[in-house]
């Protein structure tokens, strides 16, 4: 893996559609708040060892995957463009597997996974899982290959991620005031909704996405009521670009594209962003939700204490070893200030 090139997880192609009229190109730096100017798209957008695994031979996923992926899509994009629609299904499938793609790809989600498995290590000491979730088999170092490998074999399986969104149709935004912005993450999933947080996935009936192509332009992924009629191309209002741009915030992580003239009249510190430390406590939460301790609790009642209430034992793990678990890897000095994470049992 030593000689993988630095992998995009924005395509180069992509965020050229939004540079300035002089071909230059301008980002807005989330992690220090400031102009970009002048980039090169071959310096921005990536890193090493995205989307590799041993397993496989050396670039796989980007030759045999993505390449096909992203020639589609730009191709799919150019007939947009010109069509102010999309009119043909495969370039509808197109639209759909690079949206998938973009979800798995993310560069953001690669260390997210590198911090999660870390955290799962702790709290399976905590909880005296270790023998259970055999923690001890796995090194310590090498988590950054193992979360590559993970997205690789993921994106492997695309075509099984993108199925999910087989009755998303997709449509053609304009937005005549060329205003629209592209976060790193290459697209806007609709994460909060006059005023209400959703946490849609990717088999969620109510995802939408928004995938910026132009300044001008966006493509639509959304699934429309049965039987219902929706209307090929429309206009993004200006009701709708604020929810584009405050949905912009919780999707962009270290960059957002766009021309130097948006980017500065964009008012950066009026726009949310997701909390890090939300967002690390909700993979943990994924976890929970999927039944995984609950299968645990299950397993231990059944093989030890089997004579006593079920509920009663839920309740004893979650209280005296899964919150304080949790409070500890948050808190792990113990402060006495901090605040307290509860959870609903």
């Amino acid at each position: 893996m030593s000689f993988v090139k630095y992998q995009h997880y924005l395509a180069r192609k992509h965020m050229s559609w939004f540079s300035n009229p002089d071909l230059t190109n301008s980002f807005w730096s989330l992690t220090e708040m400031t102009l970009l100017d002048n980039m090169q798209l071959t310096e921005i957008g990536g890193q090493n060892h995205l989307y590799e695994s041993e397993k496989l031979p050396r670039n796989f996923v980007e030759k045999e995957i993505l390449g096909k992926v992203e020639t589609d899509f730009f191709d799919a994009r150019g007939r947009a463009v010109v069509d102010k629609s999309v009119r043909i299904s495969g370039d509808r499938q197109a639209v759909r597997r690079y949206a998938a793609a973009q979800i798995l790809r993310d560069g953001y989600l690669h260390k997210r996974l590198v911090q999660f498995e870390q955290d799962l290590r702790f709290l399976a000491k905590e909880m005296d899982l270790e023998r259970i979730w055999q923690v001890d088999k796995l090194p310590e170092k090498g988590g950054r290959k193992r979360a590559s490998a993970l997205l690789a074999s993921g994106l492997i399986e695309l075509d099984e991620m993108a199925a999910s969104l087989k009755d998303h149709v997709v449509t053609f935004v304009d937005r005549p005031e060329g205003d629209l912005l592209l976060p790193d993450r290459g697209l806007v999933q609709i994460y909060e909704e006059y005023g209400k947080l959703r946490t849609d996935g990717m088999k969620s009936a109510s995802l939408k996405i928004y995938i910026p192509i132009a300044p001008d332009a966006a493509l639509k992924l959304f699934r429309p009521p049965k039987k219902s009629s929706f209307p090929n191309r429309t206009r993004m209002s200006d009701e709708t670009y604020v929810l584009f741009l405050k949905n912009l915030g919780f999707n962009a992580k270290q960059f957002v594209v766009g021309t130097k003239a948006v980017l500065t009249a964009t008012d950066w510190n009026s726009v949310p962003y997701f909390d890090p430390h939300a967002e690390r406590i909700s993979m943990i939460m994924q976890l929970k939700k999927g039944g995984v301790f609950d299968g645990i609790i299950a397993d231990f009642h059944a093989a030890m204490m089997s004579d006593h209430p079920l509920a009663k034992i839920r309740e004893w793990f979650y209280e005296e070893k899964f919150v304080p678990a949790m409070n500890k890897l948050f808190n792990p000095d113990n402060d006495p200030r901090a605040e307290t994470i509860s959870f609903p049992l």
